[in-house]
């Protein structure tokens, strides 16, 4: 668990602490899993299983302008990210197509 987030954990009434601890942990958990997961599928690759194949097909555009907000966050904190970013972009980018 990062510092500043056993600091914040501390200052929590001790049932809020320890569903915080809960939280964090299912969060490891779920990442594990993904990782696991994509360990495997490299393993199998590298020892010639046949694996699915994608077809990627590029196609052209015409020229947008683009607007973009970026940050590395925890589960917990994307609800709020995405409620202000998405408020954000609105404000700068009246007009656009889609947000």
């Amino acid at each position: 668990m990062p510092l500043a987030d056993i600091a914040e954990l501390l200052t929590k009434p001790p049932a809020q602490a320890a569903d915080l601890v809960a939280q964090f942990w299912s969060e490891v958990e779920a990442a594990t899993v993904e990782r696991g997961e994509l360990s495997a599928y490299i393993e199998e690759r590298l020892k010639g299983a046949e694996m699915p194949n994608y077809e990627v097909k590029t196609r052209q555009f015409p020229n947008r302008r683009l607007l973009a907000i970026s940050r590395h966050l925890l589960a917990h904190e994307t609800d709020a990210f995405f409620d202000d970013a998405f408020s954000r972009l609105r404000t700068v980018g009246p007009g656009l197509e889609a947000i």
